[in-house]
C-alpha cells in the first residue's frame, strides 16, 4: 500500500510540475494569438526611438505593447510573450522622456522633446482614432501617423 502511495504521489507531483511548465495551454493570454511587427512613421521618418507603442484590445482590455528601435521598428508582446490575443485593438503612443509628475494633463509645450516629434492624438489609444485587428498568425501593421 505504502508502494502505490508513493507513485502515486509521484506521479501527481510531475503533472503538477508539467503543469507548471507548460502553464497548463502554454500561455497567460486568454484566447488565441497572433504576432505583431511593424514600423511606425511621421511625415516619413520614424517616430523617436523608444517610443512605446500601446495596444488596448476593445473587448477584454488587456494590453500590448512594443518599443521602437531607431527606425521606428516594433515588435508587440503582451504579459511577457512575443505575441497578442486576436481582436480589434485601439492604438496609442508614448514617446520616450519623463512627463512632470504634477502634470495631471499633458501639454504640448511642457512635454519632453521626443514628444513633440509624435502629434498629440496619438499619446493615448482613447483619443487617436487609430485601431488595428490582430489576426492569428503574423500581422504586419505599418503604422503612419497623421498630423489630424
Amino acid at each position: 500500500m505504502r508502494c502505490v502511495t508513493r507513485r502515486a504521489r509521484a506521479g501527481f507531483l510531475m503533472a503538477c510540475v508539467l503543469g507548471l511548465s507548460s502553464g497548463c495551454n502554454g500561455s497567460r493570454i486568454p484566447g488565441d494569438t497572433g504576432t505583431v511587427t511593424g514600423r511606425a512613421t511621421f511625415k516619413g521618418d520614424p517616430i523617436p526611438e523608444g517610443s512605446t507603442i500601446v495596444f488596448l484590445h476593445r473587448g477584454k482590455g488587456i494590453v500590448g505593447t512594443g518599443v521602437t528601435d531607431a527606425e521606428g521598428a516594433f515588435s508587440l508582446q503582451m504579459r511577457e510573450e512575443p505575441r497578442v490575443l486576436v481582436g480589434e485593438y485601439s492604438v496609442g503612443i508614448t514617446p520616450p522622456g519623463e512627463i512632470d509628475p504634477n502634470n495631471v494633463t499633458i501639454f504640448t509645450d511642457k512635454a519632453p522633446a521626443a514628444w513633440k516629434k509624435v502629434p498629440r492624438k496619438y499619446w493615448s489609444p482613447e483619443t487617436s482614432n487609430e485601431t488595428f485587428t490582430v489576426k492569428a498568425g503574423e500581422n504586419d501593421y505599418q503604422l503612419q501617423l497623421k498630423e489630424k
